[in-house]
């Protein structure tokens, strides 16, 4: 009888040592960033969709990484210190706060965005994200806490340039996410409009996707995922989400999405647009791929930016 109830505890203990290692891995791929990771971030999508605009999009990157910026530093409301770029480019212009996407960089995936600003006289607070780049931490939330980190770089920008500073919240795919969800957050009213491009619906929407595209049907592996998150990021991504804080929010939005995009859905700024209470326009661009519709159609992504950003300011 011992004997049998030793090897039922060691068959146990086992299984639930199999099962934690597989939540670990699952944490690591889908919200842990390393330290050299977090520094890759010139690295372009390694795809047969990018390879006709992998020279386009070095040039934008290097275009963006040579001009002059000042770095700038801020804390998280849960004592992260946050990195950015600061570029003055036109005393007394708008600020376009910038958000990248997921395990990007922020030159890399607002390098399109960064040459639109700058070319037309807006000042940019290009962000490092957390767990990115040059600021703090190694956890990835799909912008549960990003959200919050939306507010700290607003209420930096007011802090150092003025209450009369008019800002403008930008960001592609997870960081178009991350602006939208901090929607309905209690931004002071110097927040005048919020551009997300490649954005998802939400934390769950995203990974579910992904899980699917994987052959992975979500029912089976979003428990598992969601364990990993609760445990080991520290965070429940079913508590927030980009259509839920859009239906709650006065800020304008411009939402821009290409057709061929294979890892968000076009139809996820659909969804979003459909429950955005305040004014919302979306733009979407055939045949583009994932955040890349600047490069698809540069004239007509740049009116659709411009115009926004000229009717809410």
């Amino acid at each position: 009888m011992k004997t049998a109830v030793t090897v039922l505890i060691c068959v146990l203990v086992s299984i639930f040592i199999v099962f934690l290692l597989l939540e670990n891995a699952i944490y690591r791929a889908a919200f842990y960033q390393s330290t050299a990771a977090k520094h890759a971030r010139y690295h372009l999508p390694k795809s047969s969709q990018y390879d006709r605009l992998r020279g386009e999009m070095t040039g934008l990157v290097e275009n963006a990484a040579d001009v002059k910026c000042e770095e700038v530093y801020t804390e998280s409301y849960d004592g992260l210190k946050l990195y950015a770029r600061y570029y003055h480019i036109r005393d007394g212009a708008p600020l376009i706060i910038m958000f990248h996407g997921w395990k990007g960089g922020s030159l890399r995936d607002m390098a399109g965005a960064h040459e639109i600003a700058r070319h037309n006289g807006y000042n940019i607070l290009l962000v490092d994200e957390r767990a990115h780049g040059n600021s703090d931490g190694h956890r990835i939330t799909f912008g549960v806490k990003e959200r919050f980190d939306v507010k700290s770089w607003v209420a930096y920008a007011l802090n150092r340039f003025g209450d009369d500073l008019e800002i403008i919240l930008s960001g592609v795919s997870m960081g178009g996410a991350v602006v939208l969800m901090a929607s309905d957050l209690d931004l002071p009213e110097n927040v005048k409009g919020i551009i997300a491009d490649s954005a998802f619906a939400s934390p769950k929407s995203i990974i579910c996707r992904v899980s699917e595209d994987r052959g992975i049907a979500s029912r089976v592996s979003w428990p598992f995922i969601r364990f990993a998150a609760k445990v080991f990021a520290r965070f429940d991504p079913e508590s927030a989400s980009a259509v839920e804080s859009v239906r709650h929010t006065e800020i304008p939005v411009l939402l821009i999405h290409g057709t061929a995009d294979r890892f968000v859905p076009c139809e996820m700024s659909v969804q979003i647009r459909d429950s955005c209470a305040s004014p919302c326009r979306l733009e979407i661009f055939e045949g583009a791929m994932h955040g890349v519709s600047y490069c698809i159609d540069r004239d007509r992504y740049t009116k659709a930016v411009l115009d926004f950003v000229r009717h809410v300011t």
